[in-house]
């Protein structure tokens, strides 16, 4: 029970760090080089990367 509970708090405080830390980005035309390719992720994604990561199954996940 108190392993689920450090679980749900780590991934709440990923959620809520990339949630912030997207939402401070800013984007200045004529200075910034425009995004056109590459990896995006958002907050959903990286919490169910660090779950699995956390659950010790890397790749897959938990087999059920």
């Amino acid at each position: 029970m108190v392993e689920e509970n450090k679980l749900e708090q780590i991934l709440k405080l990923v959620d809520e760090y990339i949630t912030e830390k997207h939402a401070s980005q800013v984007w200045t035309p004529g200075e910034d080089w425009v995004r056109y390719a590459g990896p995006y992720f958002d907050s959903q994604e990286y919490v169910k990367s660090i779950e699995s990561l956390l659950s010790e199954w890397l790749v897959l996940g938990q087999m059920l």
